[in-house]
């Protein structure tokens, strides 16, 4: 406490005593001078003297504030590094998972009512190595109404009306749910899902929402619209090329077959 004042004294007397020598006296002996009046510098004397003793105090002021602000400035800087830090940190203590649609394809099933939907989903992962589990699918209508669409398990094989082949092996829940996808990687499969109130024209216009947690239990969202009518399928890195159905030779076309029912719910 007395060296913090010893220094401010020193301050404020220094800056007087160099303001009053410098300008202050300049500015008094013109004055004199024109004033054609030898004592105007001992009548302004003191009161000369006051200001600068004011603009040394506010001299010591500004260059303690400044000071002040600057090192504020740092440790705000510092501040930010250091949340930064703390964040890539717990990036990598904790899983950071991000799902994408890739395509997504409406079909039906030879009477049954309602549509299909096979959803190609890929998850990346930031973070620490997690599995992805508990898949939840929601759908709204342009109009807002709400739709539930039922998950579905791929049998080992599906079969499109066009002869398209999907494979059961490319289930997104056996991707993602048994083995923990590794931190820089990603997982791609299919979920299949079952729309009993909607049609393939009002589900393909819904906004979609799917939600899936990670091993810690944390929530993530993934959301997009519903995708076209049943065309030429792209091949998706890490899943199966989908393959073609093939008549048995001697034997007339069969036509299309439509996708069996599923196995189980989940």
């Amino acid at each position: 406490m007395l060296r913090n004042l010893r220094d401010f004294m020193f301050a404020v007397l220094s800056d007087t005593v160099a303001v009053m020598s410098s300008t202050a006296s300049v500015a008094l002996w013109i004055w004199g001078y024109f004033a054609n009046d030898p004592n105007v510098a001992h009548r302004l004397l003191w009161p000369v003297a006051a200001v600068c003793l004011f603009y040394a105090c506010f001299r010591a002021w500004r260059t303690e504030r400044k000071a002040a602000q600057e090192k504020d400035a740092d440790l705000l800087d510092e501040k930010h590094k250091n949340q930064e830090l703390r964040e890539e940190v717990r990036r990598g203590r904790e899983p950071d998972l991000r799902g994408e649609f890739v395509q997504a394809v409406f079909h039906y099933v030879g009477d049954r009512p309602g549509c299909g939907l096979l959803l190609w989903v890929e998850i990346r992962n930031r973070g620490a190595d997690s599995i992805a589990e508990r898949y939840s699918l929601t759908a709204t209508t342009d109009s807002g109404r709400a739709l539930h669409p039922q998950l579905q398990t791929l049998p080992a094989e599906i079969t499109l009306p066009s002869g398209q082949v999907l494979y059961g092996r490319d289930n997104l829940y056996d991707r993602t749910a048994l083995e923990p996808i590794k931190r820089g990687a990603k997982a791609a499969g299919i979920l299949w899902a079952w729309f009993d109130d909607a049609g393939q024209e009002e589900a393909r216009h819904s906004k979609m929402t799917l939600t899936f947690s990670d091993v810690n239990g944390k929530t993530y969202t993934v959301e997009g619209h519903g995708g076209g009518p049943e065309g030429q399928l792209r091949h998706i890195p890490g899943l199966t090329l989908p393959g073609h159905a093939q008549e048995p030779q001697g034997t007339a076309p069969a036509g299309p077959q439509p996708p069996q029912p599923p196995a189980r719910d989940r």
